[in-house]
């Protein structure tokens, strides 16, 4: 492997280092250009590796290509975002709903009542409540 001398110059209005490395084993060759571009909180390493005659002749084609990195801006979709934000309010609006009305939304209306059961209908053991005496 054999490495180029290292090259400064700017990427994305930034310092940028770079070098060329060339690789080639029984007639196969290689090429590589990489490029370190430090930013304020993080530092990108790009790295071109090629085998097409293309560009393995003409490292300038491969700077230029390596020179159109650059970091995007990240764009807010606002219209998105609000009905995003709307449609989970709604969401959230209906299943609270749903939690204060309970299961069944008439079962507030309904008249629980005691049924009376003759003596005759029950056995005398299934009639005793534990928390009731029983006598026999």
């Amino acid at each position: 492997m054999q490495y180029g001398e290292i090259e400064i110059g700017g990427i994305d209005g930034r310092a940028a280092f770079a070098w060329t490395e060339t690789w080639e084993d029984n007639g196969l060759r290689a090429l590589t250009f990489r490029t370190v571009i430090p930013y304020d909180t993080i530092t990108y390493i790009v790295e071109f590796h090629t085998t097409d005659p293309r560009f393995k002749n003409r490292p300038d084609s491969i700077r230029g290509i390596v020179s159109t990195f650059a970091i995007g801006r990240t764009e807010w979709n606002t219209p998105l975002l609000a009905l995003g934000l709307g449609v989970s309010l709604l969401v959230l609006g209906a299943v609270a709903s749903r939690v204060r009305s309970g299961p069944y939304p008439n079962s507030r209306h309904i008249k629980l009542i005691t049924l009376p059961v003759e003596a005759d209908e029950v056995d005398s053991e299934e009639a005793c409540v534990p928390e009731v005496e029983c006598s026999d």
